[in-house]
């Protein structure tokens, strides 16, 4: 199996562009007040553009798992799940699953099988087995996403959109110094 490129392989710029979330709020369904961290894509410079689309050709590199590999991997689970099974059933599922489920090859490894085990007491029906799946490839599918984002990113127009912030905070700033300045001579005036 070929080496994966993770966030610990990459340039420390890089990994704070990727993993730097932004806390959000909101309201729940239910009206309370909710967080909830989101991704937003930082200021890029060309030295980070040019990591990023490296990052994201070795990403975009990595196998999918050939069909003996899920095989193997789906036949093991079976094992491992408590049930009734029959042979022309249990050689179907494996069949059929394996064909089905597109997934990197890194997906299918000891340790993916230890979690789902885990999870499942049964044999999971198939809608089960992909959301597993997709929840072990999840953090890698959402870091694909975001090199992405980063490789595309227009670095130009985000150079003439970050002066206007700054001028705008420094007025923001100003604004409630002067508030503050007034509200402190009326409460020394009040004191007298």
């Amino acid at each position: 199996m070929k080496k994966l490129a993770t966030v610990r392989d990459f340039p420390a710029t890089l990994v704070a562009a990727v993993k730097g979330r932004t806390k959000t709020t909101g309201l729940s369904r239910d009206g309370e007040l909710a967080y909830s961290n989101t991704w937003k894509l930082p200021v890029i410079t060309e030295e980070i553009q040019a990591q990023a689309s490296i990052a994201l050709a070795q990403m975009e590199d990595t196998p999918d798992a050939t069909d003996s590999d899920k095989a193997k991997w789906v036949g093991s689970l079976m094992t491992l799940c408590t049930g009734r099974k029959e042979v022309g059933d249990v050689k179907a599922k494996i069949v059929g699953y394996s064909a089905m489920i597109e997934y990197p090859e890194f997906v299918f490894t000891k340790s993916s099988l230890a979690r789902a085990a885990t999870k499942f007491t049964w044999f999971p029906a198939y809608a089960e087995l992909v959301e597993f799946l997709d929840s072990e490839v999840s953090e890698y599918r959402t870091l694909i996403r975001r090199l992405t984002s980063i490789v595309d990113a227009d670095i130009k127009s985000q150079d003439s959109n970050i002066q206007e912030p700054v001028a705008e905070r420094r007025d923001h700033a100003s604004k409630v110094m002067a508030n503050l300045r007034k509200a402190m001579g009326r409460a020394e005036n009040a004191d007298k």
